[in-house]
């Protein structure tokens, strides 16, 4: 994630970059509590990783959507996508760029939170569900 946001592609700053990995390990252990919880009381652990599976795979269905042309000439200067285009020229000053000011942050922070949250809880349910195969 870090390199793709420094790409050309999105052109993110690299502490706004960072900070998204940070958001991401946090999100995938505070719902590896409410996963487990959700596996033991209510939907069972093969249920819940089916489910957050799917969760997990829509999250990562989501990132092509942010590249603006797949077919594009390695050589080209492409920006993000201008659907979600806010301001593509911020990296070349020498200003710290704020998180709103970055290009898709909005989208790549929602898509984030989804993988989140299916990683966090398909990890916490995956190994437990594997030891009772055993027995």
């Amino acid at each position: 994630m870090f390199v793709f946001l420094n790409s050309k592609a999105m052109n993110w700053a690299s502490y706004n970059a960072a900070t998204l990995i940070f958001v991401f390990n946090g999100v995938a252990y505070v719902t590896a509590v409410v996963g487990g919880w959700l596996a033991d009381c209510c939907l069972g652990k093969f249920r819940t990783i089916v489910i957050f599976f799917c969760i997990y795979a829509a999250g990562f269905a989501f990132w092509p959507v942010f590249y603006p042309h797949p077919f594009g000439n390695a050589d080209d200067n492409l920006g993000p996508a201008q659907w979600c285009l806010i301001d593509f020229n911020n990296s070349v000053s020498d200003e710290i760029v704020p998180l709103y000011k970055e290009s898709c942050w909005w989208a790549v922070y929602l898509s984030v939170a989804v993988v989140g949250v299916g990683y966090g809880t398909v990890r916490v349910n995956i190994i437990p569900y594997g030891a009772f195969q055993v027995l």
